[in-house]
């Protein structure tokens, strides 16, 4: 153990210098002590930040087979699967944590409604969220779920009010600006919402999102040249905002700058051949021709 122990501090010691060196000592370790668990999970993290995925999943594998209920590995686990797109495998590890303690942190609860919101479970999620944020009413990251959830679910005050607590934070968070600016727009209160993305704008002028949603909301307020100005503006920056052409096309329809409409949403159906709405939008443009030409 000794040994192990000491060929372990010598691997520390070289992780920020020679990150192969590093994990020399590592194998090194644990040839000297099988047993010793904390050495896999150097291993693991390290392994995983130079792209070796699937060898770092064998190594926690290799740990947590040697002690199966170790809060350090499983939490490593179930955190790899989330990192690496797989929500389902870890809320089981982040469920078995949370039946280990005795008193869960709300980082758990944070995780594992994290968890259910990719898969989809919405209500499960909720509730979760919501006990973290009781449990720790610092945890922003929890109350920016939280607003994003009520908002898939409807609950668009909520939302407002879980964006409105961050911003009393940190009043310069874009994202908190752009959530809320989103909140406000699903209740169809447009200056508000303008107001919120202009500041985004102000602290990202590079957010092309922020000024696709400045473009729509301006035709949403009766104002087609500048909502038109804003939305070209979202694609001189990102070509590929499919939204921002979308709304364009729908705008220059609204306008019956037809053909313009159409060369756009040549392009959106380029970007994303199977998306209906882009179809349907032509279709529109079918049917405004043919009453122009009757």
């Amino acid at each position: 153990m000794n040994a192990a122990r000491e060929l372990f501090r010598k691997g520390k010691e070289c992780l920020n210098k020679n990150w192969l060196r590093a994990y020399q000592f590592f194998l090194a370790a644990r040839e000297a002590d099988p047993a010793f668990v904390p050495v896999y999970y150097e291993m693991a993290e390290l392994l995983h930040k130079r792209g070796f995925t699937k060898e770092a999943f064998s190594f926690l594998e290799d740990a947590l087979s040697l002690k199966p209920d170790d809060h350090l590995g499983l939490f490593a686990m179930a955190n790899l699967n989330l990192s690496t797109g797989k929500p389902g495998p870890a809320l089981k590890y982040y469920r078995r944590l949370y039946e280990l303690m005795e008193n869960p942190p709300s980082d758990i609860f944070f995780l594992m409604g994290l968890c259910h919101s990719l898969l989809g479970h919405y209500r499960k999620a909720l509730a979760l969220v919501k006990k973290a944020i009781n449990l720790d009413p610092y945890l922003l990251e929890a109350y920016d779920l939280y607003g994003r959830l009520c908002l898939e679910t409807g609950k668009y005050e909520e939302a407002e009010s879980s964006f409105r607590y961050i911003l009393q934070y940190d009043n310069e968070d874009a994202n908190a600006h752009y959530m809320l600016g989103v909140s406000l727009a699903r209740q169809y209160r447009w200056k508000e919402a303008i107001e919120e993305w202009e500041r985004v704008v102000e602290l990202s002028p590079e957010n092309d999102d922020a000024i696709r949603e400045l473009g729509w909301a301006w035709n949403m307020m009766g104002d087609p040249e500048r909502s038109m100005f804003m939305l070209r503006r979202a694609l001189d920056l990102n070509p590929y905002n499919l939204q921002a052409r979308i709304d364009l096309s729908a705008v220059l329809i609204g306008q019956r700058f037809l053909n313009e409409a159409v060369k756009e949403l040549e392009i959106a159906k380029k970007l994303d051949p199977q998306n209906d709405l882009v179809e349907k939008l032509l279709n529109e443009i079918r049917g405004v021709a043919g009453t122009d030409a009757s």
